[in-house]
């Protein structure tokens, strides 16, 4: 992959996201049941951020997802996700607060200048959160530090097969509740499945790289 791909991406995207999103329209091809199309979210949710971020390594443009630590605590325990976490009262803003949960999650820390813009936000029902997904680019390959209290393992991805429509797949899901769901769209990457908010919000993500 040559550092022009990477950067037709970033400047697409970059201007991209100062338009209207699709939101919903992208997102629901991965929505896990039917009463995840239209939550009502409530007057005070809990604020989030994740960050997706795009770089080169091995001669593809990569994204980065973490493998979430197991904590009977927590609905999302154990499950993939992006980098990200709940603004604290020193995050200026929800930008802020993806770069500070992005490096002490997986060590990497992202300049404000490599940001490239936010997607369209989306309420987390079982969890009360309202997350606000943020892209950035970096022109290299990045040193990985997992926090190993809050991190299992890091899992990089070629976008290229995240673009791939055989990626995607359908099947029963166990939440963490026990209750089985079924139809559960979700994401292959090697033995993990992306799905769920994780997987809506990438959904989104995929969509607007496909116009370009």
């Amino acid at each position: 992959m040559h550092s022009d791909s990477l950067r037709s991406y970033t400047d697409f995207l970059r201007k991209r996201l100062l338009k209207p999103l699709p939101g919903m329209v992208a997102q629901r091809a991965m929505v896990p049941h039917a009463g995840r199309l239209n939550p009502s979210i409530p007057r005070h949710p809990k604020e989030a951020a994740i960050l997706i971020l795009l770089f080169p390594s091995e001669g593809q443009i990569q994204t980065v997802f973490i493998s979430r630590a197991r904590h009977d605590s927590d609905v999302h325990s154990g499950q993939i996700s992006f980098p990200g976490g709940q603004l604290e009262s020193g995050d200026a803003d929800h930008e802020a607060c993806a770069r500070r949960e992005t490096h002490e999650e997986i060590g990497v820390k992202i300049p404000k200048k490599h940001l490239i813009g936010r997607l369209s936000p989306l309420y987390i029902p079982v969890s009360n959160f309202l997350v606000t997904p943020i892209m950035a680019s970096i022109p290299y390959t990045p040193q990985f530090i997992p926090e190993r209290k809050e991190v299992q393992s890091i899992v990089p991805t070629p976008l290229a097969h995240l673009l791939d429509v055989n990626t995607m797949a359908v099947k029963d899901m166990t939440i963490s509740s026990g209750q089985k769901v079924p139809n559960v769209p979700f994401y292959q990457v090697d033995e993990h499945k992306i799905w769920g908010a994780t997987a809506m919000i990438l959904s989104e993500c995929l969509y607007l790289m496909r116009e370009l």
